[in-house]
């Protein structure tokens, strides 16, 4: 079954000079016939067990839509912290249209990024095991995409265990393509990825792209252009160095992880990254991720850890939280190592606390292992994103990473 996007309803216009022998075009009203669109993907949504999985946001998310008009959720989204049995509509304004009536998975990463998702989709095209969704409220001609597959119930243990194998990937990671002279680097963080292309002329565009983990490998929006190619998933392989592979049209492409570590590029860490004090940390590696989310379990009102790195100061910011909005620790030293050849980041800390509550940061296991990381003795690699944006890796382990912006 394959049923075209519905646009708008046809009005029929019927001439006041009908004879007998002439018909309707249509034996229904125009509101039967929406009516009939509106039960049919209804009924699309709750075949069979009803479950439905997606990925957004960087999350995947498994529904089970019910007849009675609720769907109950489970995500990989804090830990399943936003997942409640809800009421949904599948109704029409002017097209089909799927919305979330109360609070959701949806909602909370709408809420959580800045008003850059959504939870109102219209339809776009539905089958039996594939519905595609467009966003009803993004301006302009570029707009929000969202697929559902026909879900299973062990869906989420899929891309738990396929989210375990990204742990230990190394921040230095290729895109390759076999027989071409295409020239990439792909930088992932939980749910977000960069991908910095070399041109034949030596100027570097990066583009941001959400990164999905799904049940059998990685998926990308907007998709990455490969070698003038569309990629939009890869399949995960354990092949070496060669983590996962795409065939599209004809090219075969991998990303893999680099023989050799790169330099950091001289003057960027004291002419650059210490020029401007102020910066938030803004994306972190799978392995670092736990120091987001458990600092985000005890601390409700907790939004970011922000680093002073030219005050010395490391700060755990959580607007609204009684006693004031940061807590933390000042006497960091943040300079530049020229002991090693690539021109690192060295961290020291003659710890001082700051804020009434930096016994919670102080204590929580989070902020325990962004302390270990910034503080091992062979420093910290640094590698410019973009503008104001930087990635600090470890260097004694470059699966732990994150990436600081000044903005």
């Amino acid at each position: 079954m394959k049923m075209n996007k519905l646009i708008y309803v046809l009005v029929l216009v019927c001439m006041a000079s009908c004879t007998e022998e002439q018909s309707l075009v249509f034996d229904k009203s125009p509101e039967e016939r929406v009516d009939a669109v509106l039960k049919e993907y209804k009924s699309v949504l709750t075949a069979g067990d009803g479950l439905w999985l997606t990925y957004y946001g960087g999350e995947a998310i498994l529904m089970k839509f019910n007849e009675d008009n609720t769907v109950e959720f489970n995500s990989s989204f804090r830990g399943g912290a936003e997942d409640r049995t809800i009421t949904y509509r599948v109704a029409s304004s002017q097209v089909p249209e799927l919305t979330f009536e109360s609070h959701s998975v949806f909602h909370a990463l709408y809420e959580e990024e800045l008003m850059e998702r959504e939870y109102e989709f219209l339809f776009e095209t539905v089958s039996n095991d594939r519905i595609e969704f467009v966003s009803k409220t993004d301006i302009g001609d570029v707009k929000t995409k969202l697929t559902f597959f026909k879900g299973n119930v062990d869906d989420l243990v899929k891309v738990a265990e396929m989210k375990q194998k990204l742990v230990n990937h190394s921040f230095f990671k290729s895109i390759e393509v076999e027989g071409s002279d295409y020239s990439a680097r792909i930088i992932t963080f939980t749910n977000t990825s960069f991908v910095k292309e070399v041109l034949p002329d030596g100027q570097t565009i990066i583009s941001q792209h959400d990164l999905g983990v799904t049940k059998t490998g990685l998926t990308f929006y907007p998709a990455l252009m490969i070698d003038g190619v569309e990629v939009n998933s890869f399949s995960y392989l354990d092949e070496g160095k060669v983590m996962f592979k795409a065939d599209v049209d004809t090219k075969n492409i991998t990303i893999k992880e680099m023989d050799e570590l790169l330099l950091t590029e001289k003057g960027v860490v004291q002419n650059d990254f210490l020029r401007k004090d102020f910066k938030t940390a803004r994306y972190y590696s799978y392995k670092l991720d736990s120091v987001n989310l458990k600092l985000k379990a005890a601390i409700p009102e907790y939004k970011a850890i922000q680093f002073y790195v030219l005050s010395g100061a490391v700060m755990c910011y959580a607007p609204g939280k009684e006693g004031g909005n940061w807590a933390g620790f000042v006497g960091y030293t943040f300079r530049e190592d020229p002991g090693y050849a690539d021109y690192h980041l060295i961290t020291k800390l003659n710890p001082n606390s700051w804020g009434q509550w930096y016994r919670e940061v102080r204590d929580n296991d989070g902020y325990k292992l962004l302390k270990e990381f910034l503080l091992h003795d062979k420093g910290l690699y640094v590698e410019k994103v973009g503008p104001e944006a930087y990635v600090v890796v470890s260097h004694d382990d470059p699966s732990l990473y994150l990436m600081l912006s000044n903005i």
